[in-house]
């Protein structure tokens, strides 16, 4: 018989018993090096999540607000609804199939930089600068609402519980997304 082994069946439940409530207790308090290693795990993702959501930020900025300012002239879809924005903010009538709520938001970001509403917008290429349009801070209002996208979306998956890394991943994909870009 060796040490270890019990002489009876009762001893036995009692070894058995003892054995298990020892390592219970030292499953309930961590060691200080787990402990230590857990913090700077957490610590590390933490950070890691930080930094992520940084990138996605700086690269939103970056993607929606590089070279605003050019060109000089109505571009695309600043027709429509550069032209829709002035008529709001003229309190002008006009009619649109299409819901309101982007217009307004324009005509807002208009209103709030003192815009008028004096240019018409009535075909691509005409001129900003010569018209006293305000369009680097038009321009700068809609980029806005594109550049909160790609923040927004980390956000929602990391709250959702998803890894950094995937997190990550949905930040850029909306970040890099070719729709978003140019509409944004």
């Amino acid at each position: 018989m060796s040490v270890d082994e019990p002489a009876s069946y009762d001893q036995a439940e009692k070894h058995t018993t003892a054995k298990s409530e020892a390592m219970r207790v030292s499953e309930a308090r961590p060691s200080e090096h787990t402990a230590r290693s857990s913090k700077r795990v957490g610590s590390f993702v933490q950070r890691s999540s930080v930094y992520a959501f940084l990138l996605v930020v700086l690269l939103s900025f970056v993607t929606r607000y590089w070279k605003i300012w050019d060109p000089a002239q109505v571009v695309f879809d600043e027709v429509h609804f550069g032209k829709f924005a002035s008529y709001y903010l003229r309190r002008q009538y006009y009619f649109d199939v299409h819901p309101p709520l982007a217009k307004m938001l324009i005509a807002l970001g208009g209103w709030l930089v003192g815009y008028d509403g004096h240019f018409l917008f009535e075909k691509i290429g005409m001129e900003y600068v010569s018209n006293g349009v305000p369009y680097i801070m038009l321009r700068s209002w809609v980029a806005l609402f594109g550049f909160a996208l790609p923040p927004l979306a980390y956000m929602i998956m990391a709250e959702s519980g998803y890894s950094v890394v995937a997190s990550l991943l949905v930040g850029l994909l909306v970040t890099f997304d070719n729709a978003l870009v140019t509409q944004g």
